[in-house]
């Protein structure tokens, strides 16, 4: 694991990874982490006030993230109050863990999330999934 960057402002720290591609944000309501990257590098970073995907684009470069920290200026920062951050990590630190539990007793369900995890399957003709 190696984070891009880390931002030391006045409220605690700011991590931040740099993508040339689109970003997904963990949702709140997701059950399972679909993207874990950021919540892995929050929980990493002692005293993190937030974590953001640093698009790096000639046609639109933004900064899109989620933080409890007034000073991180971007309209694409999800704002959340320190109950709500801390929450955040709560919920983040649980399904990482639930995420390595799986890996160490070998689950390995296939759960598309949605239809676009199966557009460019290698294994369609293999798939049970549609008949299910």
């Amino acid at each position: 694991m190696r984070i891009d960057r880390i931002d030391r402002i006045e409220d605690g720290r700011f991590v931040i990874d740099y993508k040339t591609g689109s970003t997904q944000l963990p949702g709140r309501d997701e059950k399972r982490l679909i993207e874990p990257q950021l919540p892995m590098y929050a929980l990493a970073t002692e005293g993190s006030v937030g974590a953001a995907f640093a698009q790096v684009s000639h046609q639109k470069p933004r900064l899109r993230g989620i933080a409890f920290s007034d000073q991180i200026i971007s309209r694409d920062i999800q704002r959340l109050d320190q109950a709500e951050w801390t929450q955040a990590l709560d919920r983040w630190r649980g399904q990482l863990l639930a995420l390595m539990q799986e890996h160490l007793d070998a689950y390995a369900v296939v759960e598309p999330v949605n239809d676009d995890a199966c557009r460019y399957c290698h294994l369609r003709a293999f798939c049970r999934m549609r008949h299910s």
